[in-house]
């Protein structure tokens, strides 16, 4: 009796051991970035990916804000494109001043800059005491189909959407 306890016992620790290597290359594998033969594959001609950041240059009344939406042509298109808009607030009378930028064609580099941006906005809104404010920071991300929205208020820098931002070339219009 004793002998089987022990075979098995022995035999629980092996497969154990065999299973915790699976999870571990597994999870090794999804972190990694987006292959480059997939991209970012949900984003479609119908399903669009909006990122924005609005600063709070005018406290309650919200700032400048910046809005990339990343979206592709037609069905079998593998191009990414992207339109930004930025939207600039004068405090005193609230007037708003506004630049648009439409078919932006998106690199490699970049879309692993929009993978980063919603980690890093996941990461910060998830890793952050929640507390009651009227002003601040505001960052969201949402897929058109509402499949995935992440909104952050009051929130903090969001260095990835910054990075991206540069990668676009657009760092002339957020001065």
């Amino acid at each position: 009796m004793k002998k089987k306890l022990w075979l098995l016992f022995i035999s629980f620790c092996f497969l154990s051991c065999s299973r915790e290597k699976k999870v571990e290359i597994i999870e090794k594998t999804t972190k990694d970035t987006i292959s480059e033969e997939k991209g970012l594959s949900y984003i479609s001609h119908n399903i669009k990916l909006s990122m924005i950041r609005v600063d709070d240059k005018c406290g309650e009344w919200g700032g400048d804000s910046d809005k990339l939406i990343f979206y592709r042509d037609t069905i079998d298109n593998k191009a990414l494109f992207a339109d930004y808009t930025k939207i600039r607030l004068t405090c005193k009378r609230l007037i708003e001043d506004s630049t648009l930028v439409t078919r932006i064609k998106v690199s490699k580099k970049a879309e692993r800059l929009i993978v980063e941006s919603v980690r890093e906005l996941s990461k910060i809104k998830i890793t952050r005491k929640n507390y009651a404010s009227h002003s601040g920071l505001y960052n969201m991300i949402m897929l058109s189909d509402s499949s995935l929205i992440v909104y952050d208020f009051p929130s903090e820098r969001w260095r990835g959407f910054e990075k991206l931002i540069l990668e676009l070339k657009l760092s002339r219009f957020t001065e």
